[in-house]
């Protein structure tokens, strides 16, 4: 983005402006955020066109004849589970949780600049998943996801900052109950949840695209 004739890149912009560390947030995010405080974005949010190899004229993919359809609905509710907390040795103190596979989301609540802060996980057991969290400091560097949001939820805290924890372990798709067995299935939940989220002004998602769907 440009500032007074300067360009800055995105994330280096939100980190000074919202003071959050850049690792809490990704450049979407911060595109979106900047935008609604009234910061003009120019360059890298626009997608590229396509550019025709020599000899081929552009192809329009509109053009192409129909092969199939493709409709999807999910509905799912989630459940207030309980708070995080930390316990006497620092570490992530979570709610009681079942055995099941399902959806999970922190709620950090509202940050300096006025904005939810969620995270948005699926895993095919959600107790456990929880403990990968609490633990994560321990995992032998297995599980980078886990470390980062390990390091979110203890310097939140830590800070004074309360954090809710909801689960979802029953989603209908397109009407029938789902599966959540099946990862397509916990995929494709936690997909719309965290796309839902990032369309929200309001809200700011930790989740980065490469690590949507990791267990």
């Amino acid at each position: 983005m440009l500032v007074s004739g300067t360009e800055w890149p995105v994330k280096d912009a939100w980190s000074a402006v919202s003071g959050l560390s850049r690792a809490s947030f990704d450049s979407q995010s911060a595109r979106r955020a900047l935008r609604d405080l009234g910061f003009e974005i120019v360059g890298g949010s626009e997608p590229k066109a396509l550019i025709a190899s020599p000899g081929q004229s552009k192809l329009d993919a509109d053009a192409l004849p129909m092969a199939g359809d493709v409709g999807v609905s999910v509905n799912f509710t989630w459940r207030f589970a309980g708070t995080v907390e930390l316990d006497a040795t620092g570490r992530p103190a979570f709610p009681k949780l079942p055995s099941v596979p399902g959806l999970y989301r922190f709620d950090f609540g509202i940050d300096q600049v006025g904005m939810r802060v969620l995270y948005v996980g699926e895993s095919g057991h959600v107790r456990k998943r929880a403990s990968q969290y609490r633990n994560a400091v321990r995992d032998g560097g297995r599980n980078r996801t886990s470390r980062r949001i390990h390091r979110l939820l203890v310097a939140h805290l830590e800070a004074g900052g309360a954090i809710e924890y909801s689960i979802a372990t029953t989603v209908t798709i397109n009407g029938a109950d789902a599966d959540l067995r099946r990862k397509t299935a916990r995929l494709l939940a936690e997909s719309a949840a965290v796309h839902l989220a990032q369309l929200d002004p309001r809200v700011h998602v930790l989740n980065i695209d490469a690590e949507v769907g990791e267990v």
